[in-house]
């Protein structure tokens, strides 16, 4: 019955097929020759052949040659002839023998390499890609989409570094700041206790001095009820407003003097000994650096990139001008004294989640570009890797996720007040993700063996 060898117009033959899958294996063995060829370590002088038509006889490199270019040209011809069985034979223990000597390579994997890479010879030779289109055409366009896709991860790996270190930079700056806070509430807290123990000695003033107390009317102003550095600026107020004018003492009596120089009458000194000078020196420029620090924290919730320098402001304009950044509507705080209560948390949630999960994915990306470099250099990249390699990003960006589960904040240190939330903030935990993303199979493997110590059943207790 016609059409017994074609199914339908434009489908080959068996006989087609055959000889198309020969012309394949032939193709395949001259370029995996061309690749021993060109290895450093390998040598086309250690091939050695078994002639099928003689199980006794072994074909040297030379041997093999000879017969593959009799093959070549026979399947080449205009009416090609079925190959002899023996010379079937021969491309099938040729391309084992060349496989071993290429290992751990492989005849698929250096074609695959060679698709990627391109056409180094240039157009109209016999080039490695060539041969490698020949054997398996099937995966050139497989190989031309993988080439697209490696300067994507390029550009998508230079993507999230230039991300990861403005949002590292925004993570630190914010944590230098409230850190600042922190170091002055303990100086400040330091210098509370100074004055309340320099307080008790100036209120039990000896009778020998004069004291403020005795300038003013302890009936119209305590001060007492005023901090040790206010109490001058409080007396100077009342003397200058008192109505009556309160007459100065100048001194003791002469009488109750008697002949004592010190009790001479001479002008009131009104000042500070040079501890309550220092003292109240040094809470002055304490809340001048509480101001400072407050504004700062005032600008970084604003505008973080204006403090990082020029280089992240003129960014971060770029940027908003690409994205079309309209006004920002957040909250910004009105008081100084409740800027780090907005800030601090932000930032601890930036630090334990967003940071690593950044982080985990460009840990991710890098594995992925450096396994592609390995595998160009020895030519042992696959087809598969494309899909292998979108599968590690998304493990990477799931790792990363999960490392602030696991190295987050402790639930004392957030309860202790903005102080300990500063403290709390810490980009170990990016690194955790950076290499969690690089190796997720050590992730997997630490997930796997805390599931069996946590969910231990009794078998495997015993």
């Amino acid at each position: 019955m016609p059409g017994d060898d074609t199914a339908r117009k434009g489908t080959p033959t068996s006989e087609q097929q055959r000889r198309g899958y020969e012309r394949a294996v032939l193709a395949e063995i001259q370029m995996l020759i061309q690749f021993v060829a060109a290895s450093s370590d390998r040598t086309l002088t250690d091939l050695k052949v078994r002639d099928p038509g003689d199980p006794q006889k072994t074909l040297d490199f030379g041997e093999v040659v000879s017969r593959l270019e009799a093959i070549a040209v026979s399947l080449d011809a205009e009416s090609p002839a079925r190959l002899e069985p023996s010379d079937a034979a021969l491309l099938q223990f040729a391309r084992d023998a060349l496989t071993r000597l290429a290992s751990p390579a492989s005849g698929i994997t250096v074609a695959y390499t060679a698709l990627v890479t391109g056409n180094r010879r240039g157009p109209g030779v016999l080039s490695r890609a060539t041969l490698a289109e020949q054997a398996y055409p099937g995966l050139v366009s497989i190989a031309r989409l993988h080439r697209r896709l490696q300067w994507l991860f390029l550009f998508l790996a230079f993507l999230v570094t230039v991300v990861a270190v403005g949002e590292s930079a925004h993570v630190a700056l914010g944590r230098n700041l409230l850190q600042t806070l922190a170091e002055l509430r303990t100086q400040q807290a330091g210098i509370a206790a100074e004055k309340l123990k320099l307080e008790s000695s100036l209120d039990r003033a000896g009778d020998n001095d004069v004291s403020l107390e005795m300038l003013v009317d302890k009936d119209r102003v305590r001060l007492r009820a005023f901090a040790v550095c206010d109490r001058a600026q409080a007396a100077a107020w009342y003397l200058e407003h008192a109505t009556p004018p309160v007459p100065i003492p100048t001194g003791r009596p002469a009488g109750e003097c008697g002949k004592r120089p010190q009790c001479a009458p001479g002008p009131l000194e009104l000042g500070f000994s040079p501890v309550v000078r220092d003292l109240c020196g040094r809470d002055s420029v304490l809340a001048k650096n509480f101001e400072i620090v407050h504004l700062a924290l005032r600008t970084y919730h604003a505008n973080w990139p204006e403090m990082a320098g020029p280089v992240f402001n003129k960014i971060s304009n770029v940027v908003c001008m690409a994205l079309n950044c309209g006004e920002d509507h957040s909250y910004v705080p009105q008081a100084n004294n409740d800027v780090e209560i907005v800030v601090a948390p932000v930032l601890l949630v930036w630090g334990n989640y967003i940071l690593p999960t950044i982080f985990g994915l460009l840990g991710a990306f890098i594995y992925v570009i450096l396994e592609y470099y390995r595998k160009i250099c020895k030519d042992e990249l696959s087809p598969r890797d494309t899909s292998l390699g979108w599968v590690r990003f998304v493990l990477g960006a799931v790792t990363g996720s999960c490392i602030g589960l696991f190295a987050s904040s402790s639930a004392p240190a957030a309860a202790g007040g903005p102080a300990n939330l500063s403290a709390a903030l810490t980009l170990s935990a990016s690194g955790i993700a950076f290499l969690a993303g690089f190796g997720v199979e050590g992730v997997v493997s630490l997930l796997q063996n805390l599931v069996k110590r946590v969910f231990a059943t009794d078998q495997a207790k015993s």
